[in-house]
């Protein structure tokens, strides 16, 4: 079993909109997806045919459609109840590669609601599972959300990996978490210090591919292979994806890094956030190519 976590689940809209900069603008294209970071890793894993559990915060009328949206996909959900409702993003696609993202803050959610939810969690999880903990925290909460959810589910299950930024990622790789997925940017300020620990680091790059860092070994570089983009948006949730469900399923790292580059570059060439065909994975597969 895996297990997603969205701290901050959202109801994801992408709409296309080619005349974008009009006073008037019509949408020819509308895509709504379960959104938040967490959630575009489950439905990735579920593309694959993998089994996940969705994890997070859930309230209000847009926190029952998200979780309708889920359960549509035949993704389960363990929630906790909050009182306000959950956020919605707009992502607008205009013409060419054009992508303009508009994402509501979200509601608050309380520290007791979110160590209800770990406790729910912790319980539930089995030595063989994976953990993914994804994107932002609800307004107000402390880094150290991350910190005690690495602390706490390690030492339960094979593994946990994380994406996530800034002082959410340096609280979480206090607790040594089995890896991150930062991107370029965010790596810079965290390769000197974690290079040396137990925690593989692999560093998205894009349309470049990956670099994987960790456990005193060289670094790693695989290349994506090249294909047309449509919607660059939610690439790294269905990286993380497929790697997690290569892991999960008895893939080492390399074998799971490939998957995870494939799936990746699959999800741009498709309109909606994260989405991709799992044919077109296997296609990509042997087009990843390593470079170092």
């Amino acid at each position: 079993m895996i297990w997603a976590v969205t701290f901050n689940p959202s109801l994801d809209i992408t709409w296309h909109v080619p005349d974008v900069e009009k006073p008037i603008s019509y949408v020819t294209r509308a895509v709504h997806r379960a959104g938040g970071k967490g959630n575009n890793v489950a439905r990735a894993i579920r593309t694959l045919g993998g089994t996940v559990t969705a994890v997070g915060p859930y309230g209000g009328a847009v926190g029952q459609a998200i979780q309708t949206l889920l359960n549509r996909q035949g993704i389960p959900v363990l929630s906790v109840d909050i009182p306000d409702d959950n956020r919605i993003c707009v992502a607008l696609a205009g013409t060419g590669n054009a992508v303009t993202e508009i994402r509501e803050q979200g509601p608050m959610v309380s520290v007791v609601a979110l160590e209800r939810l770990l406790v729910r969690l912790v319980e539930r999880v089995s030595p063989d599972d994976w953990v993914t903990l994804s994107g932002s925290l609800p307004s107000g909460l402390s880094a150290e959300i991350y910190f005690n959810w690495v602390k706490f589910l390690r030492p339960k299950v094979a593994g946990v990996i994380v994406d996530t930024a800034g002082d959410n990622l340096r609280a979480a790789l206090r607790a040594n978490p089995t890896a991150v997925t930062p991107n370029e940017e965010e790596a810079l300020a965290l390769l000197a210090e974690n290079l040396n620990g137990d925690t593989y680091v692999l560093v998205t790059r894009g349309a470049q591919g990956v670099t994987l860092y960790g456990q005193n070994q060289a670094p790693k570089m695989w290349q994506a292979p090249h294909v047309e983009m449509v919607n660059s948006v939610g690439a790294g949730d269905a990286f993380l994806g497929g790697l997690v469900y290569a892991l999960a399923n008895g893939s080492g790292w390399e074998d799971a890094i490939i998957l995870a580059v494939a799936a990746g570059s699959a999800s741009v060439r498709h309109f909606g956030i994260a989405d991709f065909d799992p044919e077109d994975v296997l296609r990509l597969i042997a087009h990843v190519t390593r470079i170092q």
